[in-house]
């Protein structure tokens, strides 16, 4: 596993990329923690509350998910790359399980509190998918804790799951 500092220049490979923050807060029944994200982009992005947004026409993006924890269940990102972030092209959100969507999400590195993924970002699709947080148990709910934002690779903001 790489740590990876948060002033890294985006990869070789992905010349654009997004910083994305994650902060979770506690919150209430039934999940018992709140999250919520903001997007930076270096180019041909932006954010529509949960959903990133990215121009496929602009090419890969390099995604770097930083978590801020401010709960009390000492969170961090599930530190095995399958069960941290569950992607799957279009369907319901959250997807029922592990994948990549197709192979359009790739690994980069992650730690307890950053991923960092590269989009491929080739064809105008939604990507669901799922951040998964190991944790303290609270009040009765074990983790994972889960965040189910969307990608959408369409970049004029119309492609939407129905």
């Amino acid at each position: 596993m790489m740590d990876v500092g948060s002033n890294v220049e985006p990869t070789e490979i992905a010349k654009k990329s997004a910083v994305v923050t994650v902060t979770a807060t506690d919150g209430v029944a039934p999940d018992w923690i709140t999250f919520s994200m903001a997007a930076k982009y270096s180019a041909g992005g932006k954010q529509n509350k949960d959903e990133l947004i990215f121009d496929y026409k602009a090419g890969e993006f390099e995604v770097r998910f930083t978590l801020v924890d401010n709960s009390t269940c000492a969170l961090a990102f599930i530190p095995c790359f399958k069960e941290t972030m569950w992607v799957q092209i279009g369907g319901n959100c959250p997807p029922a399980g592990p994948g990549d969507g197709g192979g359009v999400i790739t690994p980069v590195s992650w730690s307890k509190n950053e991923l960092v993924v590269i989009n491929s970002n080739a064809f105008p699709e939604t990507l669901t998918f799922m951040l998964r947080f190991d944790g303290k148990p609270k009040n009765g709910k074990n983790p994972p804790f889960d965040y189910d934002p969307k990608i959408v690779n369409g970049g004029n903001g119309l492609i939407r799951d129905s």
